[in-house]
């Protein structure tokens, strides 16, 4: 079957060839460009504030229901953010989104497991009827699509801290791997090493090679997660800052805390 399919293989090949005036090598790889696939460093920003949230489209479409429900007159679209940082230091995931914070009205139990204090209490009250806003279906599919955001938050930034150490470690493995395999090579080329344990020494390197690439293509991917996450990116646009800036000037601020 082998030289079977090796026959049949050659006779491809010359058809190929006739009907289109190339080798195969140049129809394959004629005009490509390679690029060794480098992983650039990656800085999530300390201290991220929550209206970073505004850039998710779930977040700005629940928020456009609650406007047309009356809920957001005379109310800030921040009002209805937490105030809280999503990030700490190194780019990993905070206190206040990590760690159980208590307290009494003002917090807002996500998941059963952690309180956060959920909105700027300070302005709803004074400006929507807070036994409807809590019954409403508006309402309530924007907690659970808070809830949303903070956990996908939460999970990409632990993904991309435990993968990066994986990374770290593979990268190590792999250079150790590799160090150990220049040194095989070299006693195999002046005859004191046997074949064996030369091929045995490449193949581990080998191996450590894929698996450090499967890694770095892994945490790519949880850098991915991370932006995609904060809806885009790790600074408002233009448009989101300005309309937070308008609707505060045009509060009365007599409905802060």
């Amino acid at each position: 079957q082998y030289n079977e399919a090796k026959l049949n293989k050659e006779n491809y090949l010359k058809a190929l060839k006739i009907l289109t005036s190339n080798d195969l090598n140049d129809i394959l790889y004629k005009n490509q460009s390679y690029q060794v696939f480098n992983l650039k460093e990656f800085d999530i920003p300390t201290g991220i504030s929550s209206t970073i949230l505004l850039q998710r489209p779930d977040i700005g479409s629940s928020l456009e229901k609650l406007t047309q429900q009356n809920y957001l007159v005379g109310v800030a679209r921040t009002a209805f953010l937490p105030s809280l940082s999503l990030t700490g230091l190194l780019g990993f995931e905070s206190g206040d989104l990590d760690t159980l914070v208590k307290g009494g009205s003002k917090t807002w139990n996500i998941g059963g497991n952690f309180t956060l204090p959920i909105f700027h209490w300070g302005e709803i009250y004074q400006n929507v009827n807070l036994a409807k806003l809590n019954k409403d279906e508006a309402f309530v599919n924007y907690q659970n699509t808070l809830i949303t955001a903070f956990g996908e938050i939460r999970y990409a930034l632990v993904a991309r801290k435990t993968i990066r150490l994986q990374y770290d470690n593979a990268q190590a493995s792999e250079q150790s791997y590799k160090r150990i395999y220049e040194i095989a090579k070299e006693r195999y080329d002046i005859g004191e090493m046997s074949l064996q344990d030369y091929l045995e020494a490449r193949q581990n390197w080998l191996n450590a090679a894929v698996a450090f690439n499967n890694t770095k293509y892994s945490y790519a991917n949880s850098i991915v997660d991370v932006i995609k996450a904060f809806g885009g990116g790790f600074e408002q646009s233009e448009d989101t800052s300005k309309n937070i800036k308008e609707e505060s000037k045009n509060l009365d601020m007599s409905f802060r805390e």
